[in-house]
């Protein structure tokens, strides 16, 4: 999804959140006939479609999976956890 492409996700909670909030691509069962079915799904799908689904994959990666974002939301875990700490 950072590479702006739609992609194709196994059923994993993760996964199937992310794919569940940005609908950046299809999420699928962990089977390859699965896998490969989402695959043609996607190509078969209209230009300006497939175009929509990887814009809103890309934008879901920079607000939330960028590692800006992961590093501030780590860092401010940890003083969360270090005040409570601290007040033991």
């Amino acid at each position: 999804m950072a590479f702006s492409l739609p992609v194709v996700c196994n059923d994993n909670p993760d996964q199937k959140t992310i794919i569940d909030a940005c609908e950046g691509g299809i999420c699928t069962q962990y089977d390859a006939e699965s896998f490969a079915n989402a695959v043609i799904s996607i190509l078969n799908m209209d230009g300006h479609t497939r175009s929509d689904m990887a814009n809103r994959g890309k934008k879901y990666v920079e607000s939330q999976r960028d590692y800006k974002h992961i590093s501030s939301s780590l860092a401010q875990t940890y003083k969360q956890l270090l005040s409570v700490e601290n007040l033991n």
